[in-house]
């Protein structure tokens, strides 16, 4: 294998010993300035290319010769073709491309070929303007809904944001923002994600086949870029929704040189229901959230300067005041969410090398008080609960462009985390007793440092690899992990518009959701790989093809399979609270899994009628040595089937549809199949309860799935802008889906009658926003 690897890099690497031009520089959108990534920088004469980065930032190496003939082309942008009068060996040449306003008739767009030519798969991209034309819940466009109709991605509740991704759970999905990692990413329950779609410029997702730059977690990769500020022009947008209002504002500090932007978002609810409902009341309470972004960029010459900046939270509080005893009080407040800082330092240090500094900051956090006090009974009782995960880390990045037909990434990722995690009480019978007691008062820190490198390079015309290393060093508590994470995929050309892959990968997580119920308190609490509880491991496999049946279709086919290991879940029946003791003697540990699947995806790029059709055939089974018998049991998501059909139609200029329909089949639950009455062996032969047996865990599953979301957007041009109306209605046959199931005895004399009954969330719900760009 060694032999092999050093025989390809050789063939690889031969190229660059001639004499070669390199060409570089950025791709920018002419109206705003923003860069775009992912285009293709293609070089029609030796048939080889390059794509721009996650900066917009482009680096084609090739022979050297009198003339260059360039393409450059992305989906939704003009193409450009042009040709470079070769006087010198580098060339720094930004290119403004001008977005492409696709006429409802003769429309010529063809679909974009790369991705039979990229050594990218189980990748998943999503343009906003894509988002925008969904229907929408509650009149919310969510970024992290639109993925579930994808495949090999669910949602895993009704209504939910929650991302399930081939069968791992969600805390085992990396979500980082700008390069920087989020760890609680909803809003409203998980009704509603945190992104705010307006200042978001790209999105895409691994869920497999993933590149070693990521790390950390084990099921997926979402990498959410938000816009730096249009450097041309002032320009804003105003939303006004049912759940939530949100205004942008961006523009120019010095033309083509430094733009902002800024955004918030608001629940609006509150602002009108909870005057009326606590209007004298015992009672008042209240719930909202928020969301603010700002965003600074600098650019000169071959440097470019960020400063982005994210916080939001949720915020529910209750008070109680007696109005028999003004002197007996109650209140609880409850708060959570994220703060993310980071400034970003681009440059082009040669036409070949480009350099990425990340210093960043990065916190969730949870805080509970209640307490209650009356002062007739001197008595005052203080709950105090704080949980959350801190963040502070460096990242610095290298793209190299050896050849036309090699290239390399590397760098290094520190990170130092802290974990705070308490619970206290405190009750004061009166002013000289005060007992005060600490539950799970634990506090860990730990560093995460990685290198990496990834080779990007082709063999001929046919074949291209990408062939990456990650290694870790993971310390906590004078202990130390040391991990390797190999990745390698393959993409070989059968034809100009077939190609198969195929693609290994190994990934390491070090940390831990736990998830408590009861008690009412909250459901993501954080706890690090320890010298008693090890990191989690997975290793997936996945191959599949790549076609363009037609120029305006695009047709991808993959099976994968996936082993987890080091796995955690709380004991059963113990609760993160119960006692003083350590949260690591709560837990089952040195869980494993697997689960294995066939994903479907067909999309059409233009015309009229776009959209996709997704399907995925899969299972997901999971064993711990103290449950179900230490036999493998369907993990909670466990899903068989999951289909996903997505239209959207362009009826005019100004007039948008869109269509969805959704089908899943049921999650496993666990069910008692038998169960024996109590009876008091007396004369008078009492009823104590009944005594229920159970086969084995998630032995039933719920009933299917199904629902259908339709979408309008009535668009009109104005003097100063643009007004949009969305009318949307989810759930529009009004399916009574599962939310979750329930029993309920009856009792005739010793007779006595069990029924289960189902709980469904959500109706047929209509909403309603407007929306103005300025």
């Amino acid at each position: 294998m060694k032999s092999l690897i050093c025989f390809l890099f050789c063939i690889a690497t031969l190229p660059a010993f001639s004499q070669k031009l390199t060409l570089s520089g950025y791709l920018i959108d002419s109206e705003n300035g923003e860069a775009i990534i992912g285009a293709h920088v293609f070089n029609k004469q030796s048939g080889l290319g390059t794509v721009s980065n996650n900066y917009g930032y482009y680096s084609l190496s090739t022979q050297l010769k009198e003339s260059l003939h360039i393409r450059i082309s992305h989906l939704g942008y003009t193409q450009i073709d042009t040709t470079i009068i070769v006087k010198n060996k580098a060339y720094f040449i930004n290119f403004n491309l001008v977005p492409e306003f696709e006429k409802i008739q003769g429309i010529t767009v063809s679909a974009d070929k790369r991705i039979t030519e990229t050594d990218e798969m189980s990748l998943i991209k999503l343009s906003i303007k894509d988002i925008k034309k969904l229907p929408m819940v509650g009149a919310e466009y969510d970024i992290l809904k639109a993925f579930q109709y994808m495949p090999g991605v669910q949602s895993g509740k009704e209504g939910s944001s929650g991302l399930i991704v081939r069968g791992g759970s969600s805390d085992q999905n990396l979500i980082v923002l700008d390069d920087v990692p989020l760890y609680h990413v909803n809003h409203l329950a998980g009704f509603l994600s945190v992104f705010n779609p307006d200042a978001i410029n790209t999105i895409k997702m691994y869920t497999g086949g993933f590149p070693a730059r990521y790390g950390s977690r084990l099921s997926s990769v979402l990498d959410i870029r938000t816009k730096k500020g249009n450097n041309q022009q002032f320009n804003g947008n105003a939303t006004m929704g049912l759940i939530s209002s949100r205004i942008t504002l961006e523009g120019p500090l010095k033309k083509d040189t430094s733009s902002y932007l800024v955004s918030f978002r608001r629940f609006i609810p509150d602002l009108f229901l909870r005057p009326i409902m606590n209007y004298k009341s015992d009672v008042n309470s209240g719930y909202n959230f928020y969301d603010g972004n700002l965003k600074l960029s600098y650019n000169k010459n071959k440097h470019k300067l960020f400063f982005t900046l994210y916080n939001g939270a949720d915020k529910f509080n209750t008070s109680f005041k007696n109005q028999v005893d003004p002197s007996e009080t109650a209140e609880s407040k409850i708060q959570w969410g994220n703060t993310l800082a980071t400034i970003r330092w681009n440059q082009a240090i040669s036409p070949s090398l480009y350099s990425t500094l990340i210093g960043y900051y990065s916190k969730y956090r949870y805080s509970s008080l209640s307490s209650y006090e009356s002062s007739t009974e001197s008595k005052q009782t203080i709950n105090e609960y704080t949980s959350g995960v801190e963040d502070f880390g460096l990242k610095y990045k290298f793209e190299q462009n050896i050849s036309e037909s090699y290239r390399i990434n590397y760098g290094l990722d520190l990170i130092y985390h802290r974990f705070t995690p308490g619970f206290s009480r405190s009750n004061l019978s009166n002013i000289d007793a005060t007992e005060e007691t600490a539950v799970n008062k634990e506090k860990h820190t730990g560093f995460e440092n990685a290198i990496y490198l990834e080779n990007h390079f082709s063999i001929g015309s046919r074949m291209k690899a990408n062939l990456g290393y990650r290694f870790v060093v993971y310390h906590i508590n004078e202990t130390n992990y040391f991990s390797g994470e190999p990745r390698l995929l393959i993409n070989y050309s059968i034809a100009p518009k077939l190609s198969l892959k195929a693609s290994y990968s190994k990934m390491n997580q070090y940390i831990h959701l736990l998830s408590s119920s009861g008690l009412g308190l909250p459901t993501d609490l954080w706890m690090p790989a320890t010298e008693n509880i090890p990191p989690q491991f997975s290793r997936q496999i996945a191959m599949g093809i790549a076609a363009i049946p037609h120029h305006n279709y695009e047709l991808t086919v993959e099976a994968y399979y996936k082993t987890l290991n080091n796995l955690i879940t709380m004991k059963e029946g113990v609760f993160f609270f119960s006692d003083n003791s350590s949260w690591q003697e709560k837990v089952e540990k040195g869980g494993v899994g697997y689960s294995t699947g066939l994903e479907f995806h067909l999309k059409k790029n233009s015309g009229r009628l776009t959209g996709w059709m997704s399907y995925t055939l899969s299972k997901a089974e999971l064993k711990f040595e103290s449950i179900n018998h230490a036999d493998y049991y369907p993990a909670n998501y466990d899903r068989r089937h999951d289909l996903s059909l997505v239209f959207m139609y362009q009826i005019n200029k100004n007039i948008d549809a869109s269509c969805v329909w959704v089908y899943g089949s049921g999650y496993p639950i666990t069910l008692a199949f038998e169960a024996h009455q109590k009876i008091d062996n007396t004369s008078t032969s009492q009823d104590l309860g009944e005594i229920l047996i159970f086969e084995h865990k998630n032995n039933y599953r719920m009933r299917d799935y199904h629902r259908m979301d339709i979408g309008l957007n009535f668009k009109k041009v104005k003097k100063r802008g643009t007004r949009i109306w969305n009318l949307s209605i989810y759930n529009l046959y009004n399916r009574k889906n599962p939310f979750y199931y329930f029993t309920r005895t009856s009792s005739e004399g010793l007779n006595r009658t069990t029924k289960l009954y189902q709980y469904s969330l959500f109706p047929i719900l209509p909403s309603i926003s407007y929306s103005y760009i300025f």
